[in-house]
């Protein structure tokens, strides 16, 4: 869990602590030593939880990291798509949980006064606002935001679970296009100046409305940023079939967002009331955890990480086909004949023990 402050790691390391978990705090303030010993027992499955600053993660070979959860905005997408990407190595389901307040991105602003970079720090610090905020798949925010193209929504994200409804928005992001295309000859431009001249050339939407706008036609990748440029905008090649008449483009209007966000704040009220919180459990299988018993206890006493015995997926693997022998065993993926002599019995005792 990446945390903004060293203090923050602390005191949700704590909380998690106190709700029956093992987990441990991680940031620069720490000694060497201590930042070593918590790497470590992370790495051989000893800790489960950390709660760190960046400072955490950089050079750390664990494949089997179930979850990476941002509790505070990340400063920038590069960041944000680097640490996310630590989780599920081993090609095991895993996910990514951000949570997101304004007040994180007010607290990172002030982060960047003194920079000699503020500018496209603050540029940068937008484009990941605009991600926590967007209403198409993320996966094609992210691709966009580094130039690459995604033309199918994952089916994975939260806004792919849920959509939000859309409209024809063609028209507006003609008329968007329209503007860049004539101030961006005349040279560079941000965002608010299009949106000034937006306003004043069409004044049936209000200056919210075409920032909103503006942002999914980054997301989208009709408008790219130029950070060497002072945030400067620019049309894209998709754009450009925009223009031409050759792209329809689908747009989620603000009062749309709105309503969702609402409804959203009505029911996590309405759960808060009621105490009722569902617990998911994330591998359905018992057996899993049975097996991860077995594997951490072998990590243990041969002093390796726990996912150089087996991944999560052989764990899993075995857990949903239950091998019952040797040639069963050796059918599951990631367990060859070395991986066999070394721990093969260990497990088949363990499905003995349970079936």
């Amino acid at each position: 869990m990446y945390c903004l402050t060293r203090k923050e790691t602390e005191k949700v390391a704590e909380k998690i602590q106190k709700m029956g978990h093992s987990a441990a705090s991680y940031h620069a303030g720490m000694s060497a030593a201590e930042r070593e010993r918590i790497q470590k027992s992370f790495v051989l499955d000893k800790t489960q939880i950390i709660c760190a600053t960046i400072a955490f993660g950089m050079g750390i070979d664990k494949s089997n990291v179930r979850w990476v959860i941002h509790y505070n905005l990340p400063k920038n997408i590069e960041g944000y798509y680097q640490e996310i990407g630590r989780a599920g190595r081993d090609s095991a389901p895993a996910e990514a949980l951000l949570f997101y307040t304004y007040a994180d991105y007010e607290m990172m602003k002030r982060f960047f006064v003194d920079s000699s970079q503020q500018d496209v720090q603050l540029g940068k610090l937008d484009r990941m606002k605009e991600y926590a905020e967007g209403v198409i798949c993320r996966r094609k925010i992210l691709l966009n935001s580094f130039d690459e193209t995604y033309a199918k929504s994952c089916g994975n994200c939260d806004v792919c679970e849920d959509p939000y409804p859309t409209r024809n928005g063609t028209a507006i992001t003609k008329k968007a296009l329209e503007v860049l295309q004539t101030m961006d000859a005349e040279g560079a431009v941000n965002q608010d100046d299009v949106v000034r001249v937006l306003r004043n050339v069409s004044d049936a939407v209000n200056f919210a409305s075409w920032h909103f706008y503006l942002a999914q036609m980054k997301n989208l990748g009709l408008i790219r940023v130029d950070f060497s440029q002072d945030a400067a905008l620019h049309i894209t090649e998709a754009g450009q079939e925009v223009l031409a008449g050759k792209r329809e483009v689908r747009l989620v209007t603000l009062n749309d967002f709105m309503e969702r966000q609402e409804q959203a704040k009505k029911v996590a009220r309405s759960a808060g009331r009621s105490g009722s919180k569902k617990k998911k459990e994330y591998y359905k299988n018992p057996l899993f955890e049975k097996l991860r018993q077995v594997r951490l206890e072998i990590a243990q006493e041969n002093s390796l990480a726990a996912y150089m015995v087996f991944s999560d997926a052989t764990l899993l693997e075995m857990a949903n086909e239950k091998p019952s022998n040797k040639q069963e065993m050796l059918a599951i993926s990631g367990v060859g004949e070395v991986k066999w002599e070394r721990y093969g019995e260990r497990f088949l005792a363990a499905f003995r023990n349970v079936i």
